[in-house]
């Protein structure tokens, strides 16, 4: 039934009818003024998801390239370090190119007041 304000899905064709059920609200099979309107208002709400997933997608992004370098950075000053030492047949770690070993803070040990004590920590565990 065809009434003043309504557009019925006969005027469509069948491909676009199934389609224009999902913004009829009533079922009545014909849309009104409320329904497209509905519609377009979806349709806007569905495009600003999209925008805000796609900045939302391209921060992360930004952040694991970020992340990446930091790694990248990391590893390769972790490298350079590690080409100012080297291990002798002992067991020994020397600065590289001399026969100085590397130093190293005592976990054993600690400077109370200035003077040498013997961490308790250590202490009470190893009785």
């Amino acid at each position: 039934m065809k009434t003043r304000g309504q557009i019925p899905f006969d005027a469509f064709p069948a491909s676009a009818q199934q389609q224009l059920q999902m913004i009829d609200i009533n079922g009545d099979g014909a849309l009104d003024s409320n329904e497209i309107l509905a519609g377009v208002a979806a349709l806007k709400s569905e495009r600003a998801k999209s925008r805000l997933y796609s900045n939302f997608l391209i921060i992360l992004s930004i952040l694991s390239l970020l992340t990446l370098g930091a790694v990248f950075g990391l590893t390769y000053a972790v490298v350079e370090i590690t080409k100012e030492s080297e291990v002798h047949p002992g067991g020994v770690m020397t600065v590289k190119g001399t026969n100085e070993p590397v130093r190293v803070a005592s976990t054993e040990f600690e400077v109370k007041d200035g003077i040498l004590t013997s961490r308790t920590s250590i202490n009470t565990s190893c009785t």
